[in-house]
């Protein structure tokens, strides 16, 4: 009987993380770059005389942790390891939304005496630039826009920023008119006044972000006083280019921490860890499975 060929394992395919309750995935990453599973273990030594080496040595504790780098922004996965909330946008807004609108300061100028919403200009959606942006009022009839970024103000018709990213070159008149629009064309957006009489004080401002038309989003809230970081299981699946098939399947897990990068002039890496855990229904901590064609 001839001696078997070596097994052979050539990177990382993809990464699925399920939930260990009812085992559908929750996250599937593909953009996988090297992936290594380090463990070790603790021992206890016995050690005495003029011997130089010990005399017995005891497994006292087993740890590892496996390590990824993630080359693709996964907001399912970076849920799980932030301990947020994820809201996938299904619903796909073909005219562009305006959202979060909320007071910075005071409370006059999101309100009944000033604005009560934000919205879309109709037939100036192209003109939307995604964003953050702050609503200040100047005076009590006057208000004045900032943006949070310059990025993507070329976007439609093109807005050259003043200092410290101001937008409108002239404050803007708030309608005196309950109900009244204020329209920017420019941003692609329309501001509606409450209605009550004008009643703004100068000074207050409100913030709002707007999304422009789009096909898929996302958004990622962590950090609530109250996280969920839940046991998930993990299967690493290696990449097919050996003839064999090389699968590690870790049955409890914890995912935490890792890192929300911008590189410049490139596309950004992610270092994640996953620490496995001894799972007591099935009496193990994981299993590698090899198959040969």
């Amino acid at each position: 009987m001839a001696e078997r060929n070596p097994y052979f394992n050539f990177g990382a395919g993809d990464i699925c993380i399920y939930q260990r309750s009812n085992g559908v995935p929750l996250a599937h990453l593909r953009a996988i770059g090297d992936c290594t599973g380090d463990f070790t273990a603790d021992t206890a030594r016995v050690e005495g005389g003029s011997q130089n080496w010990a005399w017995r040595i005891a497994v006292i504790g087993f740890k590892g942790s496996l390590k990824l780098k993630v080359k693709e922004v996964n907001p399912e996965a970076l849920a799980i390891y932030m301990g947020g909330a994820l809201t996938n946008y299904t619903a796909q807004p073909v005219n562009g939304n305006v959202i979060d609108l909320a007071n910075v300061q005071g409370t006059t100028l999101n309100s009944a005496t000033g604005f009560i919403s934000i919205a879309y200009s109709t037939g100036n959606q192209a003109n939307m630039k995604p964003g953050y942006y702050c609503a200040v009022a100047s005076d009590a009839t006057h208000i004045n826009i900032y943006g949070y970024s310059s990025s993507y103000l070329n976007r439609g018709t093109v807005v050259s920023p003043g200092d410290l990213i101001l937008l409108t070159a002239t404050p803007l008149v708030i309608p005196s008119g309950m109900g009244a629009t204020l329209d920017i064309p420019t941003l692609g957006i329309t501001m509606t006044r409450g209605a009550s009489a004008i009643s703004v004080t100068s000074g207050d401002s409100m913030r709002f972000f707007v999304e422009p038309p789009f096909n898929y989003g996302w958004r990622m809230k962590f950090g609530q006083s109250v996280p969920s970081f839940t046991d998930v299981g993990v299967v690493v699946n290696g990449e097919r280019d050996t003839g064999e098939e090389y699968i590690a399947h870790f049955y409890k897990c914890k995912c935490t921490g890792g890192s929300i990068p911008f590189t410049r002039k490139g596309f950004a890496e992610t270092d994640l860890a996953i620490e496995p855990m001894y799972d007591s229904v099935i009496d193990g901590v994981g299993e590698i499975t090899v198959h040969r064609e």
